[in-house]
């Protein structure tokens, strides 16, 4: 299954990607919430003791707090999710209620429009990190769409990365899930400051640089982010020819997009994969 091209990649399915219920989102301490929730029937058989463990260990590792702020009210659920019922997650039933309150305090309209106008205020944290953790790629609150249409517009990723490189990645992701949904300026301003992104980050890769960070994943990631939804059917020739500048302002992206494109070529449909096999040949020769 490993080797299976996912639906969402194949077809852009919009629906199945912001699903709650695709396993995208069954991130590690989410789930083993859920899973916990479920077999204590939604806590009714757990005790105190254990919902003060699990408040503590949630609270003391960054990355579980981290995943647990996400708004699952903002996704569909279509097929019944392990993680939240009636809208609400289903980890609530076995978290300490101080804990819920802060995280309810985290995703508030309020709070998200202090994140937004934090973006680029060069605060190190730079709202980036709160609109990530609550919405992730699910659809932006209506209230936010302007606010954050024009943060995107404006954000600067090349002084990003020269202030704080981990922020610089997560407004990269954040901008590029969502630059389809804020309208074609979007993307093409987002294409161009990834374009100097990668050439900023090439002038600096050593066997040194970045240690611990995926930086070339998450960049192939973008590119397939800018054009994955609501690119209609020649997404895979824009995707083929953002690669392709990419790639020629940081050739250390040859082999990990060699690897992605072998995938689709092989995976996808003659008349979808033909788009790409110009890129694959010249990826081949690198």
């Amino acid at each position: 299954m490993v080797l299976r091209l996912s639906p969402e990649l194949v077809g852009g399915e919009e629906a199945y990607i912001t699903d709650v219920a695709n396993p995208d989102r069954a991130e590690e301490w989410p789930l083993t919430l859920s899973l916990i929730a479920y077999a204590s029937n939604n806590g009714r058989i757990s005790d105190s003791s254990m919902i003060d463990a699990l408040s503590l260990r949630s609270i003391s590792e960054k990355p579980n707090i981290l995943t647990l702020f996400t708004d699952l009210t903002l996704a569909p659920d279509s097929m019944g999710s392990l993680l939240r019922s009636e809208g609400n997650a289903n980890w609530n039933s076995i978290l300490a209620p101080s804990l819920l309150e802060n995280m309810a305090s985290f995703r508030d309209l309020s709070n998200l429009v202090d994140a937004v106008a934090r973006v680029g205020s060069g605060d190190e944290n730079d709202g980036w990190l709160t609109l990530q953790a609550v919405i992730r790629d699910q659809p932006i609150p209506t209230e936010l769409r302007d606010a954050i249409r024009k943060a995107v517009l404006e954000i600067d990723l090349v002084s990003l990365f020269e202030r704080n490189p981990e922020i610089a990645t997560i407004a990269l992701g954040f901008a590029t899930q969502h630059a389809a949904h804020l309208g074609a300026e979007v993307v093409e301003r987002i294409r161009k400051e990834l374009l100097a992104f990668v050439e900023t980050i090439a002038q600096k890769a050593s066997p040194e640089f970045g240690a611990g960070a995926d930086w070339h994943g998450a960049i192939v990631s973008a590119a397939f982010y800018l054009y994955g939804r609501e690119a209609g059917g020649n997404r895979f020739e824009m995707i083929a020819a953002l690669l392709e500048e990419l790639v020629a302002k940081w050739p250390g992206l040859a082999s990990h997009c060699k690897r992605m494109v072998n995938m689709l070529v092989d995976g996808l449909p003659n008349s979808e994969s033909r788009l790409l096999w110009r890129l694959q040949v010249k990826l081949r020769a690198i």
